[in-house]
């Protein structure tokens, strides 16, 4: 059984999602989003850290979701579209929708999603496909559109892609996509897993390489001082602590050799504001800073001390 809830607020409508994995929370459960981990949304639904604050940025790359929808009706004049205004459900599975808007094409069988993206140029270019025409979205953004689809009953599903210049002009591109038997039981069956761990108390792997402010905002403070933790016995310890090591040390190489450059660049420089060469522009403007106080900050700090040579290194955590 689906539910369907009107939405008359954004409290409620966030209070809501928090109780279910959403339609944009699937590609990370299943582990096929480029920056938001399974860990990342386990953290959040059971309540361990709070969800990300939007940024002014992402508040008005919301906001032209109208702006597309309204393009849409242009370019498809003889579509009845209707915008979303409901959060939809299923109970069972703790999985949830806020379609952005539904459509019936005359030429299709039921209704069609909406899913709407405002897209800048050089991402549109880099991860979306262009085929005689016809555009095809990144993954995550197909299961959030399937997702939709699945828990609305629509036949059929539209990723309208709202493509954003620097110049302030745009472009509209067309993602259409069909209900994928195989990809709705693979998320079903990705949700059921993810809401297993958390009942049982368990956590989904972490993503060393993308969980870092996870385990940070986890664990913000020390809590044990006295007596330190016992790694004796942890055979990968050594080897990551000898990794990290020669990793710092060719940094500070890298940072030492580079600075070097930059001094021989300045060199060449002297008093001039800018240089130019075939394929490069060099810049070395004056600037001035603002006074400024630094504001006060609490967090853990990672120090890393080798007992054997007294070298030490760190880094903010």
């Amino acid at each position: 059984m689906i539910e369907t809830r009107r939405i008359t607020s954004r409290e409620e409508w966030l209070q809501w999602r928090s109780q279910d994995v959403t339609a944009s929370d699937v590609a990370p459960v299943l582990g096929l989003h480029p920056t938001r981990t399974a860990m990342r949304v386990w953290a959040e639904k059971t309540g361990l850290i709070s969800p990300e604050p939007q940024t002014e940025f992402l508040e008005y790359r919301l906001a032209l979701e109208a702006a597309a929808i309204d393009w849409l009706k242009m370019k498809r004049p003889q579509w009845t579209i209707k915008r979303g205004g409901v959060y939809v459900r299923d109970p069972d599975l703790r999985l949830g929708a806020t379609p952005d808007a539904t459509a019936i094409d005359p030429d299709r069988p039921g209704f069609g999603l909406i899913e709407c993206k405002s897209v800048v140029r050089h991402v549109y270019e880099r991860d979306w496909q262009q085929h005689d025409g016809i555009a095809e979205a990144p993954i995550f953004h197909q299961l959030q559109a399937l997702t939709g689809a699945m828990l609305t009953g629509a036949s059929w599903a539209m990723i309208v892609a709202l493509i954003l210049d620097n110049a302030g002009t745009g472009g509209l591109a067309l993602a259409p996509m069909d209900r994928h038997e195989g990809a709705e039981r693979r998320i079903r069956d990705g949700v059921a897993r993810f809401w297993a761990l958390a009942e049982a108390g368990q956590s989904p792997p972490i993503s060393y390489e993308r969980d870092a402010d996870v385990l940070a905002a986890l664990f913000p403070k020390a809590l044990i001082k006295e007596p330190p933790l016992d790694l004796s016995s942890d055979n990968r310890m050594p080897d990551i602590l000898q990794k990290r090591k020669k990793i710092k040390a060719t940094i500070r190489a890298a940072e030492k050799e580079c600075k070097a450059i930059d001094a021989e660049i300045m060199e060449k420089l002297t008093t001039y504001e800018s240089a130019t060469l075939p394929g490069w522009r060099l810049f070395w403007k004056t600037q001035k800073r603002k006074e400024h106080i630094v504001p006060e900050w609490i967090g853990r700090v990672l120090r890393i001390i080798s007992t054997k040579q007294q070298t030490e290194d760190h880094d903010d955590a």
